[in-house]
């Protein structure tokens, strides 16, 4: 089978968007992660102060605080207190100009707890819980 530059390239470029999407070490916005990489990481930190924030992310921290735990309302007493979960939760609201009470905020992250417990039972897929989550951040913005 013979090919014309033009295909080759084609097949080349979308064999390189491919590995790229796919994450593998050394290729796409990572730079050199891969074996033997001189790459210096990062001192490793608190994963709940990724104040990034998707609601992705903000699920993966309350389920990973519920299997620390083993239940949820040891996780809920632990991430009301450690200040960080809240901050983020209080920082995605300033964003969009929505302050809360702190009963409020009890409640608000006691429901994301509750959500991320149905997540790890099984009752929700990971879609279905990001709505969900998405549709307590709406209730709360929707409310001022």
């Amino acid at each position: 089978m013979k090919l014309n530059k033009r295909q080759l390239k084609r097949i080349i470029r979308e064999e390189y968007r491919r590995i790229a999407e796919s994450g593998a070490p050394g290729w796409g916005y990572q730079g050199n992660t891969g074996l033997g990489s001189e790459m210096e990481y990062p001192e490793k930190r608190n994963p709940r102060e990724n104040t990034s924030g998707s609601f992705g992310k903000l699920l993966k921290i309350i389920a990973d605080a519920i299997h620390q735990h083993g239940d949820m309302d040891a996780a809920f007493e632990d991430l009301q207190g450690d200040g960080v979960t809240t901050e983020w939760i209080e920082s995605y609201l300033m964003e969009r100009k929505v302050e809360i009470s702190w009963p409020q905020m009890s409640e608000f992250l006691y429901n994301l707890v509750s959500i991320a417990d149905m997540l790890i039972q099984g009752e929700y897929n990971s879609g279905q819980a990001n709505a969900e989550v998405k549709f307590e951040f709406d209730q709360l913005t929707q409310a001022e």
